[in-house]
C-alpha cells in the first residue's frame, strides 16, 4: 500500500502588497491556462486566468456554460483538499468576456495565493471540478530576482492590423479564382 501525502490548502488572510507573484505582476502577466476537465454534453470552459494582485484575478476570453451554481476553489495540485476561493457565483459567458474576482476575506475561511497553486472550478449543481488552472511557481534566483516556473505559454492575441491583412489576402486570394 503506498500513501500520497497531500498539502491541505492553506487559509490566510489576501494582501496586496505582499504575494508571492508581487515582483512578476507589474513586468510581465502572470497567467495560467483554466483546462477544461469534465466531458460532458452542453460543457465549454475555456480562457486563462491572471493574477492581479493578492486579492484579485481575472479571468480573460472567459467562456464558460453548462455548469450552474459554479464556484473558483484552491488547492494543491495532486490533493483532493481544496478551499472557496470567491463566494461569488461563476457568471456564464458564451462568448469570450473578462470577469474580476476577489478573494474570500471572512474571517477563518481568508484565501490568498499562499494558501493554493491550482484554481478549480467546482460545479454544485452537478457536484463535479469542471476545469482547473495551475499557477506557476516563483522562485528566488541567487541574485534576489523572481523568476516563474511551469509557465504555460499564452498565446497573444494578433493586433487588428494583422488580422485585417489576413481577410484582405484571403478576399484577394478568392477573387483570383
Amino acid at each position: 500500500m503506498h500513501f500520497v501525502l497531500a498539502q491541505a490548502p492553506k487559509y490566510g488572510p489576501c494582501s496586496t502588497d505582499t504575494f508571492p507573484y508581487q515582483g512578476m505582476v507589474k513586468i510581465q502577466n502572470v497567467t495560467a491556462p483554466i483546462v477544461q476537465v469534465a466531458t460532458r454534453p452542453g460543457l465549454k470552459v475555456s480562457g486563462y486566468i491572471q493574477v492581479v494582485d493578492g486579492c484579485h484575478f481575472f479571468l480573460r476570453d472567459f467562456v464558460f456554460y453548462g455548469a450552474d451554481e459554479s464556484y473558483w476553489n484552491g488547492g494543491f495540485k495532486g490533493s483532493t483538499d481544496s478551499m472557496l476561493l470567491s463566494s461569488s457565483v461563476v457568471v456564464a459567458s458564451a462568448f469570450p468576456q473578462d470577469f474580476e474576482y476577489s478573494f474570500v476575506q471572512t474571517p477563518g475561511a481568508e484565501a490568498s495565493y499562499n494558501g493554493f497553486n491550482q484554481f478549480r472550478l467546482y460545479s454544485k449543481h452537478i457536484q463535479l471540478i469542471v476545469a482547473t488552472a495551475d499557477l506557476p511557481t516563483v522562485t528566488v534566483e541567487p541574485s534576489g530576482k523572481q523568476a516563474l516556473k511551469n509557465v504555460a505559454a499564452v498565446p497573444s492575441k494578433p493586433s487588428i492590423d494583422t488580422s485585417l491583412f489576413f481577410v484582405t489576402l484571403i478576399v484577394a486570394v478568392l477573387a483570383f479564382f
